[in-house]
């Protein structure tokens, strides 16, 4: 009977010696929440929360929730319950119910080092945030590259206005001092009317929307009525994402549901920019999957910091929210 006693104190022995080798921290709790068996490394982390020995799975859990700011040891953002301790490690949390062969249950309770993986997570953060800089700084240059091109073609048209306006006012000067014939001045004053007429269609046109007048004139010749309330964001990205989701609207409700009419409603709420866009066609059988135009759609919203919602019910809507001051990723 002593032997016994003295092998299974033996067993005891040698199970501690070998939990404690575990690089995790581990501890087993019984049904009263009592621990019952647990190592080292356990210990060890549980003294950096609460700067006490741990005794039961209650404290354990009272200290994982008050951990933030008063113990150094942070709880790190994500779907995994992963805590940072002041020594640079972070490891992550688990609870779990194992039953022995004497059909006892205990809860297990484990901390796993996953600092390598959490130094590997902020690396690429790091980087895509970079990224993020080079793809706007592209844009912008991009942008500038365009807006050049612009302003060069605008100061060609210019130049070229100009001379026209002078040879027309040299012309109206000679007919009017040289006692012209009325066919020579006239021609001359309709030179000049040309002109001018020119210059006034192409100041109205600087005052337009092109990417809304090529949707509306492809919604007109396609046979359908758009209704449009509001106006367009002020946003250069934000504008275009709009009339991108517009376009694609207007295909989809020709090309599926056979609609001749689209509303489109734009609006600011709380700072965010909401365009929310229906039509009068058929509905479809199940819900819609972006795919195709609707889901390249879907990633220049997101790009924008925004989310798009699609509805089937009780008519097609697809809305689109895009919070103020949100950075554009790539």
């Amino acid at each position: 009977m002593k032997m016994r006693l003295r092998r299974k104190d033996g067993n005891r022995s040698s199970i501690k010696e070998a939990v404690d080798t575990l690089p995790a921290g581990v501890c087993y709790f019984t049904e009263s929440g009592m621990v019952k068996l647990c190592n080292k490394q356990m210990f060890r982390l549980f003294r950096s929360l609460a700067q006490a020995d741990l005794q039961t799975l209650e404290e354990l859990r009272t200290a994982l929730g008050e951990c933030d700011g008063r113990t150094g040891v942070l709880h790190l953002p994500g779907p995994r319950p992963v805590y940072l301790f002041p020594d640079g490690k972070a490891w992550a949390y688990t609870e779990s119910s194992v039953t022995a062969k004497d059909g006892n249950t205990y809860t297990e309770a484990m901390f796993s080092d996953v600092t390598e993986l959490y130094e590997k997570k902020r690396e690429l953060e790091l980087q895509i945030r970079k990224l993020r800089q080079m793809s706007r700084k592209m844009k912008e240059l991009s942008e500038n590259a365009a807006e050049a091109a612009r302003e060069r073609e605008i100061l060609t048209a210019k130049t070229k206005i100009h001379a026209q306006m002078s040879e027309n006012l040299t012309m109206l000067r000679q007919t009017l001092t040289a006692g012209s014939s009325r066919s020579a001045q006239d021609a001359a004053v309709e030179a000049m009317g040309r002109t001018v007429r020119f210059l006034m269609e192409d100041a109205e046109a600087a005052g337009r929307d092109p990417g809304l007048d090529e949707f509306l004139q492809t919604a007109s010749n396609c046979g359908v009525t758009v209704t449009l309330e509001g106006e367009l964001p002020s946003r250069p990205e934000v504008h275009q994402v709009f009339v991108i989701a517009m376009r694609e609207c207007l295909t989809n409700c020709v090309r599926h549901g056979e609609a001749d009419a689209l509303h489109i409603a734009l609006r600011e709420e709380d700072g965010s920019a909401i365009c929310a866009i229906s039509n009068n066609g058929s509905l479809p059988e199940g819900e819609i999957t972006p795919q195709g135009g609707l889901k390249n759609l879907y990633r220049h919203v997101e790009n924008c910091g925004g989310r798009m919602d699609i509805r089937c019910r009780p008519a097609f809507t697809l809305t689109i929210t895009i919070p103020a001051g949100k950075e554009e990723k790539p």
